[in-house]
């Protein structure tokens, strides 16, 4: 690179060259560059070694940033005859050189300034390629940040939604913390959460919709972990109602029920029925259809507590039944013909508000 430098310049510049003749350049430039980092040609030596990233964070540093365009300013020609070098103390990138023709120091910066050091003279320098770079840089910057506020507000979300906290938030040892015992882990976005085992599940802070789901299944006798007492942590089991896949929550929502209390996980006929129902919905017959109204009925009435893909298919049989043979069950004294009459809200059966409207039928 050729600088157009006058007279008067050129002498000075030969007058402290000739005074510090004895001095090596890095020396010259101690306030500026750092004598211990290793100089490099563009592409030709190591640079300082990077720290890893965070598992699931994609972070690019601004000395990276800068790095880059140091290196492009130089493959599009507009940084010759000189070396990358480090500021004293800093992985921040500049590119060193020397003039042509006075063999005087020159150091370009990557937010496109330069300065010679033995003068004190700066100015700007221009690379159109190393600009559009820039320009590229700043949107990078800019969908980084928007990303991280992402992820932000999706940490801050399972802190609401699932008692889930930093180390930092805990007042336990970390020995406690690091025992799957007392608490569950994991990581989101390079962040360590943790929750109590005790408190797990999801906490405060919810919208209509996700509130409206976890009534539905508490209805139906599940509850959240939090609401169980020791004896039920035992014996009761988990499931899946709502995969965080759904979008409803931002991570899977778990409740429990009784095992003992829900149809199929003993063998009765009243199982049996609903299980059938799963299979197929279309009445086969009078006789299979008294069996299947049965069933319901007494499900109703002993309140057992049914999971919602095996109460569905079983209502919607019964309600089938009830369509074709409606008053065909025998006469006024027919116990299916009662029963048909209470599940449709008669007297005692089910309302239709509260808890047991589910079970009414049309």
């Amino acid at each position: 690179m050729r600088l157009s430098i006058d007279s008067n310049e050129v002498k000075q510049i030969l007058e402290m060259h000739s005074k510090l003749r004895k001095k090596g350049l890095l020396e010259q430039n101690a306030p500026d560059v750092d004598n211990d980092a290793k100089p490099e040609l563009a592409g030709n030596t190591e640079e300082p070694k990077k720290e890893e990233p965070k598992k699931e964070e994609v972070v690019v540093s601004q000395d990276e940033i800068d790095r880059k365009l140091i290196d492009d300013a130089i493959a599009a020609g507009c940084l010759k005859n000189g070396k990358i070098r480090f500021l004293r103390g800093t992985k921040k990138p500049v590119y060193q050189a020397t003039t042509l023709k006075s063999n005087q120091v020159i150091i370009f910066s990557p937010d496109m300034t330069y300065k010679f050091p033995a003068t004190g003279k700066t100015g700007k320098w221009k690379c159109s390629k190393a600009e559009q770079l820039k320009v590229k840089q700043e949107a990078l910057k800019s969908q980084q940040s928007s990303q991280q506020a992402a992820n932000t507000e999706n940490i801050n979300m399972l802190k609401t939604e699932g008692n889930w906290l930093e180390a930092k938030d805990i007042k336990t040892t970390r020995e406690n913390l690091e025992n799957p015992k007392m608490y569950e882990k994991k990581v989101v976005n390079g962040v360590t959460l943790y929750r109590s085992v005790a408190s797990s599940g999801i906490a405060g802070g919810l919208n209509d919709e996700q509130t409206n789901l976890i009534k539905k299944y508490s209805d139906l006798g599940y509850k959240l972990r939090k609401e169980l007492d020791s004896e039920q942590v035992k014996t009761w089991t988990s499931k899946v109602v709502s995969p965080a896949s759904e979008g409803i929550f931002s991570q899977d929502l778990v409740m429990y029920f009784n095992p003992n209390n829900v149809t199929g996980s003993v063998a009765t006929v009243i199982d049996k029925k609903f299980k059938d129902a799963v299979t197929n919905q279309t009445p086969t017959s009078k006789s299979d259809c008294r069996d299947t109204i049965r069933a319901y009925y007494e499900a109703w009435r002993t309140k057992k507590r049914i999971e919602p893909n095996t109460f569905a298919p079983m209502k919607e049989k019964v309600q089938a039944c009830v369509n074709e043979f409606d008053g065909k069950w025998g006469g006024a004294l027919s116990k299916i013909d009662n029963y048909v009459e209470t599940l449709r809200g008669g007297s005692g059966g089910p309302l239709p508000y509260g808890d047991n409207s589910k079970w009414l039928l049309n």
